[in-house]
């Protein structure tokens, strides 16, 4: 599950926008533990949203995109349906 939510990171969120950098493939590896750990726990959509916002704007200093973070959001807890 950690491969498909890096890569969900760098091609669907990546909000440093990074995905091109080959030396910055694992710039968001940091948060893909806390997000299994929401899709385990079969967290809401809202849950995983939250959290990536709180990344965005906590952790990296952005103003952080409601839109994109749901979006991703969906496609995170799909994974938990799918395995």
């Amino acid at each position: 599950m950690g491969a498909a939510i890096r890569a969900i990171l760098l091609s669907d969120w990546d909000p440093l926008l990074v995905r091109d950098v080959s030396v910055a493939q694992d710039e968001y590896d940091a948060y893909v533990g806390p997000l299994i750990g929401l899709i385990e726990r079969k967290a809401p959509v809202s849950a995983v949203r939250d959290y990536l916002l709180e990344v965005e704007r906590g952790s990296m200093g952005l103003i952080g995109d409601e839109k994109r973070a749901l979006a991703v959001a969906g496609l995170l807890t799909e994974l938990k349906e799918a395995s």
